[in-house]
């Protein structure tokens, strides 16, 4: 009967399978008992090289430790793995475990042995991957594997793939094995179009000695999870840039020293720290070793021909790493040290500390210390990828580009759905994504249509918006963008994930929250006010500048705890997260600026003195510091910026910027600290202290008299 209804619901649904859309993200959570006794080694390392290297899926594994913590350790590394990558609807989580398993009390409980041995049940902890947004298969080689905790899913599909029905056992490993018969099938299917797990199952049949076990949970979804080589999205409007993917072409499969580093480190991980996350860091590391020649560069590195002061401080920080990791190489292999909970935490927080540093000292001299043609040399160079810089130099070249995109990112009426309303802010869905849209007015021309060059600014800050960022830049993924003729509008359209979703999720400026939330810790005020400083930091290592850096510019989601809503006090708000809209403006910092009049004088307040009302000057990045300097003003006092000063009768730039100027040295380090205040007067001494510097050497000074302040101060007030 049971075997009857699965071929119904196949047939039944075989229409919907090779139709299903592609993901844009699959995750591979592989486990097995660290000390179990079946020999599934050979299989786990084909099951790894089949999942990264032919469907470019993201791939971890964690070994179950024997010591009493392994219900806990599993709890914890699947409720992160979910949280991480299962959160978006276009996601595919794949869980994995081969091992042994028992019935008790109708639970599924995981055994290390045959008889005997560490424990853990399964049916407890299964619960939590009905929590996923997007869809998640478990494949389970192991006996009773159909022993599941029924559970309606919130959304996407729950399906399993079991070696075999309850109350029956699976072959060991070897030929004949549920996993040997899944790899012979995987390998011999044609893995662009993909297949289906219930046809995988059923292609399966002929090669095990027990009958294979697929069937839906919780879901009523009427069609099958479909495993296929991951590809960009079919709309090229959500397509990541090519860099994106090359990371998937690297791992540490074949890499022994790299592989037993991070097995150590996973035994004893952190929790909150998840077995991805270290194959993660210790891959980076891994690869960054390369780069160091006996204390100095390969000969034909492209590092050699940045300047001398940059290769001095790329080598010491590279060498820091490599001491590092040659030490984490001998613990690992010290059995005194085996389950020695402090040397991995710290050994982990040491190597994460040494690739990040790496990455940011490489980084920023690729894009702004060497010149324009050896720029696009780097981005073909071994260090991009290496150094996790591919995404930034290739936004870099789509910023400082002087040609138009060669495809418009104007999205018609009838591909995007949104109420009709005078907000700013609005909520839409398009090719079956939730997107926000920001809107902003323009002046039409003489017969009512937007001038040439508006359109074309939209063209070219569409393209930036929609390229692969990283989530320093706090910018949601840019979509494209919408004429809203009627309201002589156009609005930027941003990809809502994760969190953002929630149907009752709204959009708050940090200047209504100054009105709504009449007090802020200190502590949060900082995590704010550093999320700001990372994000403009970010822009301008690639040329970006903002022109528009403001507190109604700066927004974060919110979902409302109960009525009333609306006031601030009643809104649940992420304030982890803040959010840079507000990119009508923006442009490169070699393009040109217009000189526009705005005699707004609240937006004047933002603006450098040289930039009120009629500009006297061109646009510049100082001027973009000298905004940031005033929004984090206004976040340590939390509130807006007209309240911060008293002035009578009219007011003139220089005689606001001095008022400003007192107010800061006068009050701000008792109200908030030395270092806080220093960031805030680094931004407004930019201009006169960058005069004459090259862009390295400018942006080097921003890190250095305001990112790095806020560092100092951010989680410890």
């Amino acid at each position: 009967m049971e075997s009857q209804v699965i071929r119904d619901y196949a047939t039944h649904t075989a229409g919907y399978f090779i139709d299903r859309s592609n993901y844009d993200e699959v995750s591979v959570l592989l486990t097995y008992w660290k000390d179990g006794d079946l020999h599934i080694w050979d299989e786990v390392r084909d099951l790894r090289r089949v999942f990264e290297n032919d469907l470019k899926y993201r791939f971890a594994t964690f070994a179950l430790p024997g010591d009493g913590t392994q219900q806990a350790r599993l709890r914890s590394e699947v409720a992160n793995f979910i949280t991480k990558f299962a959160l978006e609807k276009r996601s595919l989580v794949i869980i994995y475990y081969t091992g042994h398993c028992v019935a008790s009390d109708g639970k599924a409980v995981w055994t290390a042995m045959r008889r005997g041995g560490p424990t853990l049940n399964w049916s407890d902890i299964q619960p939590s991957c009905f929590d996923a947004l997007g869809d998640v298969l478990l494949i389970l080689d192991c006996c009773h594997a159909t022993l599941i905790t029924k559970g309606q899913k919130i959304a996407g599909r729950f399906e399993i793939l079991a070696a075999c029905a309850k109350g029956l056992e699976t072959p060991l490993p070897g030929e004949g094995s549920f996993t040997w018969a899944l790899l012979k099938v995987l390998s011999e299917t044609e893995l662009k179009p993909g297949i289906s797990v219930s046809e995988l199952r059923g292609q399966m049949d002929d090669h095990t000695r027990e009958t294979p076990f697929w069937a839906p949970i919780g879901s009523n979804i009427e069609s099958s999870i479909v495993i296929k080589k991951r590809e960009p999205p079919s709309d090229p409007r959500f397509k990541r840039k090519p860099a994106g993917y090359l990371i998937f072409r690297v791992s540490l499969l074949d890499d022994v020293d790299g592989l037993q580093i991070s097995d150590w480190l996973k035994s004893n991980a952190p929790p909150n720290v998840s077995a991805v996350d270290i194959e993660a860091i210790v891959l980076k590391a891994r690869r960054l070793q390369k780069h160091l020649d006996h204390e100095a560069f390969p000969d034909k590195s492209i590092l050699r021909k940045l300047s001398p002061s940059a290769q001095s401080e790329i080598l010491h920080h590279l060498q820091y790493l490599d001491t590092r990791m040659e030490k984490a190489m001998s613990d690992a292999r010290n059995p005194l040290l085996e389950g020695n909970v402090q040397i991995v935490h710290e050994t982990l927080s040491a190597i994460q500390t040494g690739v990040d540093a790496a990455y940011t000292k490489i980084e920023t001299p690729l894009l702004l210390d060497i010149g324009k043609g050896d720029v696009n040399q780097s981005i073909h160079a071994d260090i991009a990828l290496d150094s996790g810089t591919l995404d930034t130099l290739s936004l870099h070249q789509c910023v400082t580009a002087t040609s138009l995109p060669t495809t418009s990112f104007e999205i018609s009426r009838e591909d995007i759905r949104f109420p009709t309303s005078d907000e700013r802010f609005v909520r839409g869905t398009m090719a079956d994504r939730d997107v926000l849209i920001d809107f902003f007015d323009y002046v039409p021309d003489r017969v009512g249509e937007p001038y040439p060059a508006t359109k074309e600014q939209l063209e070219k800050i569409s393209e930036r918006l929609c390229h692969e960022k990283g989530l320093g830049y706090h910018t949601l993924r840019g979509v494209g963008y919408v004429h809203d003729a009627v309201e002589t509008r156009f609005g930027v359209v941003f990809q809502l994930k994760g969190a953002q979703h929630a149907v009752q999720t709204s959009v708050v400026t940090l200047q209504h929250l100054f009105a709504n939330r009449r007090r802020m810790s200190l502590s949060r005020r900082v995590e704010i006010a550093h999320a700001i400083v990372t994000a403009v930091e970010n822009l301008h290592r690639v040329e970006w500048i903002h022109k528009a850096i403001r507190s109604d510019n700066i927004c974060f989601f919110s979902t409302p705890k109960g009525p009333p809503a609306g006031s601030g006090q009643d809104e649940e708000i992420d304030f982890s997260s803040p959010w840079v809209f507000g990119f009508e403006y923006a442009r490169a910092m070699a393009a040109g600026s217009n000189l526009e009049e705005d005699h707004s004088q609240i937006r004047n307040f933002y603006r450098h003195p040289h930039r009120w009302s009629k500009p006297q000057a061109k646009f510049t990045r100082a001027h973009d510091v000298y905004s940031l300097g005033v929004v984090l003003m206004e976040i340590a006092e939390w509130r807006k910026v007209d309240s911060l000063v008293k002035i009578r009768g009219h007011v003139t730039p220089d005689t606001f910027r001095a008022e400003l100027d007192k107010k800061l040295r006068r009050d701000f380090a008792h109200q908030i600290g030395d270092v806080f205040t220093e960031a805030i007067v680094g931004c407004f001494e930019f201009e006169e202290k960058s005069a004459g510097m090259t862009t390295y050497e400018a942006h080097k000074l921003f890190q250095d008299s305001v990112l790095n302040c806020m560092q100092k101060v951010v989680g410890r007030v």
